[in-house]
């Protein structure tokens, strides 16, 4: 009995060191492109912050690159009208298509003309 165990012992210290060796011989084979590409995304992948973080570092950035770009006085010309950058941080205070869009009527006060005009008819 006592040999049986001894035997079971030294057989798995052989499987123990027999797996030991393939690791370190696939670790040692040259890899493949797409592999090496592979673990290369994950470790970059695995040091990124949380989802959450990484929206709220985001918007940070945007702020701040509004904010360049509205002191630079950068602007783009679209459909031969220029529209320049403008800062979120100050918000809107130069005339834009929501400043345009804002002194329309709004589409109640339509509704409310109508209907009073067709009631005195």
């Amino acid at each position: 009995m006592v040999a049986c165990v001894r035997l079971c012992r030294e057989y798995e210290r052989m499987v123990i060191m027999k797996n030991k060796e393939s690791e370190k011989s696939s670790q040692n084979k040259k890899s493949g492109l797409l592999e090496v590409a592979l673990v290369s995304i994950e470790t970059v992948g695995n040091k990124l912050p949380d989802p959450v973080t990484l929206f709220f570092y985001l918007s940070i950035a945007v702020l701040v690159i509004s904010a360049i770009a509205g002191g630079a006085k950068i602007a783009v010309i679209h459909t031969q009208e220029t529209i320049p950058a403008i800062s979120l941080l100050t918000g809107i205070r130069s005339p834009g298509p929501v400043s345009k869009l804002s002194a329309r009527p709004s589409q109640f006060s339509i509704y409310f003309q109508f209907f009073s005009a067709c009631s005195r008819t």
